[in-house]
């Protein structure tokens, strides 16, 4: 075959592949009624079921969403149907609220393998100050209007980044607390097992976490930051964790001090095997912001590095997932939408999509269930708080 023949064959590759992802997206908001507000708060993929679970904060149209909201289930299919919406309540009935916020001390969720919750944030109880409840369900998935929340362990002064579920149906939550990096392994109940904790002599925050299946292990990412005067560059480093909670391998690199705090590395694991850390950074030439990733071996032997995008924007805030084509994909909120793009094994870009709308950076989630890829964001727009419609939004982008 001719150069340029196979040239035109693989663009018609390409192009075909590229309709095929386009052709099964779709976008749904999720508000429980006309006259509501609705931010997501945490979202987790419900691998038993196949769906992805997402949990709102909601109040009345012009209330602004820092304050207490009421929390509710949402459960979605691949196929961007809603299947199910239930007000969460305690099991005396009453509902529960929370005065969490992405950017605050957060809030995360995971599903285990019998399609249980375990929900970690800032929840009210009472009118008491606020605290971290680690909450857990006893009922699987599909939810229904009987389920309820149980109270388990508190911690003060906890925020929350992200928990993973475990093949022995425990739980790894991971956050900051008092400057540190923080690890929790929790049981179904909600009750804190063990309890690990980083310090390096600066402030360390974990911002990113993915289990391993081959090992059992517990891969995390996060940042440190020393005295910012002296030195604006960011420490980044990878944690990972044998089965019993055990520091066995790190590695640490430089990065950039980003505009916002949300824009730190995260991590996950493709179907290839390897890991993949991406982080943010600035071009040290012409100063424009840009993701780039570094790929690994379990063992955290670093096998490449490179920078993914750059641009004049801002990001707020991004999160990566597996993909389907033995790769990654990132999405990424800035302030005109979300950019989302996908990459092979060797972070080589093959498919990009963009979403345009005034997003912001509460409880953004990227999640891949099956083949599907959805983000999980807030959409506002322009005018008075008092007037502006804010809605938690749900794109599948392939």
């Amino acid at each position: 075959m001719s150069s340029l023949l196979k040239s035109c064959f693989l663009s018609l590759l390409i192009l075909t592949a590229s309709k095929c992802m386009a052709a099964n997206t779709w976008e749904i908001d999720l508000l429980p009624d006309p006259n509501s507000n609705s931010a997501p708060l945490a979202s987790c993929v419900d691998e038993k079921n196949g769906r992805i679970i997402v949990m709102t904060k909601s109040g009345p149209r012009g209330a602004f969403l820092h304050k207490e909201g009421d929390c509710s289930l949402w459960e979605i299919g691949t196929d961007g149907q809603i299947l199910n919406r239930i007000r969460l309540r305690d099991k005396s009935g009453n509902g529960i609220r929370t005065s969490a916020t992405a950017a605050g001390p957060g809030c995360a969720m995971a599903a285990d393998s019998m399609g249980n919750l375990l929900v970690a944030g800032v929840f009210v109880e009472q009118k008491k100050d606020r605290f971290l409840s680690i909450l857990s369900t006893t009922s699987g998935v599909p939810a229904d209007p009987n389920r309820t929340l149980s109270l388990g362990d508190r911690i003060d002064g906890f925020s929350v980044v992200k928990i993973l579920s475990c093949p022995d149906n425990s739980f790894v939550l991971i956050g900051s607390q008092e400057e540190n990096g923080v690890y929790l392994r929790i049981d179904n109940q909600g009750r804190i097992v063990r309890k690990q904790t980083f310090d390096i002599g600066k402030r360390e925050f974990f911002s990113g976490a993915v289990y391993l299946p081959a090992s059992g292990g517990i891969v995390i990412s996060g940042f440190s930051i020393g005295d910012v005067s002296k030195d604006p560059n960011i420490g980044n480093f990878v944690l990972i964790y044998d089965p019993n909670d055990k520091l066995i391998h790190k590695d640490t690199f430089i990065g950039d001090c980003p505009e916002m705090l949300l824009s730190l590395p995260k991590v996950c694991c493709p179907d290839m095997g390897h890991l993949i850390v991406v982080f943010y950074h600035k071009n040290k030439e012409d100063n424009k912001a840009g993701l780039r990733a570094r790929c690994y071996t379990h063992t955290l032997k670093l096998l490449w590095e490179k920078d993914l995008s750059s641009t004049d924007q801002i990001y707020f805030h991004f999160d990566l997932t597996p993909n389907r084509s033995n790769g990654f994909s990132v999405a990424v909120l800035s302030l005109k939408g979300v950019f989302f793009s996908s990459y092979d094994e060797k972070g080589s870009r093959i498919y990009g999509r963009e979403y345009n709308g005034m997003t912001g950076f509460f409880g953004f989630n990227l999640m891949r269930v099956h083949d599907a890829v959805i983000a999980v964001f807030e959409e506002g727009g322009p005018g008075r708080i008092e007037d502006v419609l804010i809605k938690t939004k749900a794109v599948r982008f392939e």
